[in-house]
């Protein structure tokens, strides 16, 4: 999680199951008949049943060819590098390691907002074990601080003025915001959305 949300990486079929975001594969011409087998479940089985009957449907089509996911491939150094739980001590082991993959990640990372990066990784240490509906919740708390007029960590406004507005794509960035700042936009809501509830 925290490689993704650091560097945006787009992940991949191969990534999603091997992370456990995806559990099966079915090519898109199948994707007309899967459907039409699932529309055909008894939906008033037990769960347990129901799952079964969902995983033998998908069981009849086969798994499209996948590219090699680069998070295994990379599974060593994204777990040491990303598990210091702070950016800047993400960035030295990425540095560190010295690969041509540590060296775009880092690089992806840098060329974001800093207020984002640290905003991101407390967002995914913060939702280990959450509900979902507590994951978004926070989400909407954090958007809402963010992109807030009175915010103090103006980053959203610079990027939108840099890829937006003047079209210069060279956002000045602020400096890494506190521990306590990032803390502090998951515990507000500020106004308009002060009550507004996900």
């Amino acid at each position: 999680g925290e490689y993704a949300a650091l560097t945006g990486a787009r992940l991949g079929l191969a990534d999603l199951l091997h992370a456990g975001l995806a559990t099966h594969a079915v090519a898109s011409k199948d994707l007309d008949a899967l459907v039409d087998d699932v529309s055909k479940l008894d939906a008033s089985l037990a769960p347990e049943a129901f799952d079964a009957a969902v995983d033998a449907c998908l069981s009849k089509y086969p798994a499209p060819a996948v590219d090699p996911s680069p998070l295994k491939e990379h599974a060593t150094l994204i777990d040491s590098a990303f598990a210091g739980n702070d950016v800047a001590g993400t960035l030295a082991a990425l540095d560190a390691d010295g690969s041509e993959f540590a060296a775009k990640a880092a690089k992806a990372i840098r060329r974001g907002s800093p207020t984002a990066a640290a905003v991101s990784l407390e967002a995914v240490l913060r939702a280990e074990g959450a509900t979902l509906a507590e994951v978004l919740r926070a989400d909407f708390r954090v958007a809402s601080a963010m992109v807030a007029p009175s915010s103090p960590l103006p980053d959203f406004y610079e990027g939108v003025r840099a890829a937006l507005v003047d079209k210069d794509r060279n956002p000045q960035w602020g400096a890494a915001p506190s521990a306590a700042a990032v803390a502090a936009h998951f515990d507000k809501r500020p106004a308009p959305w002060a009550e507004l509830e996900v």
